[in-house]
């Protein structure tokens, strides 16, 4: 339960509420706020700092209970972003390894086998094995990794020239939806991309 000093009745049950699905606009609307200009509101009460010691509070204290810690999540996103499928896929038969060891496992999403009657010529059987979503995976591990200093979804990456340095090129990734612009400016030896943001006229809720 909730410690609810300090915290109205209705401030209470929306950070209960949030903690569902930490989504903050639909939390206020579940504890009974307005549902008119819903993204202000949960602004406003996340904004409050009694109101995120009490979220902070009693999801340190979930974290405790469930075991479910940063550090097991930030594993198991390892698995699923480094696996290698050829450590975990036979090619020549569709089959899962039966050496796959538990890290590679942990990546499959997974398994189906269909079998099909071909009459006369026997059975056909198809296979089909789902990893988990590796770039996804990479993307949240560099977002708490702190691998996109602008905020906005762009790592860069460079590649190294010849000795003398020459043929070394630096590019923006995007590992995330975005409008891309290059800067006037780019630093010296280097090309920036970036996100331009919201366009022009767009509309908030």
């Amino acid at each position: 339960m909730l410690d609810k000093d300090g915290l109205t009745p209705k401030q209470a049950s929306f950070c209960e509420e949030y903690l569902i699905d930490l989504n903050a606009s639909q939390a206020a609307i579940r504890a009974g706020y307005s549902t008119k200009n819903t993204s202000s509101i949960a602004a406003q009460l996340m904004s409050k700092t009694k109101v995120r010691n009490a979220i902070a509070r009693e999801m340190a204290a979930r974290s405790r209970r469930t075991g479910i810690t940063q550090d097991r999540v930030l594993r198991e996103l390892a698995r699923v972003a480094f696996v290698n499928p050829s450590d975990v896929i036979n090619f020549d038969t569709g089959t899962v390894k039966e050496n796959a060891g538990a890290d590679d496992l942990a990546a499959v999403s997974s398994c189906k086998v269909k079998t099909m009657s071909m009459g006369d010529d026997g059975d056909m059987v198809e296979r089909e094995i789902k990893l988990n979503d590796k770039i996804k995976a990479l993307d949240l591990l560099g977002k708490h990794l702190g691998m996109y200093p602008d905020g906005k979804g762009t790592i860069h990456v460079t590649v190294p020239g010849d000795d003398d340095g020459d043929g070394a090129q630096t590019t923006g990734v995007v590992l995330l939806p975005a409008t891309i612009t290059l800067p006037d400016s780019p630093p010296e030896g280097s090309v920036t991309q970036g996100d331009t943001g919201e366009a022009p006229n767009a509309k908030t809720d």
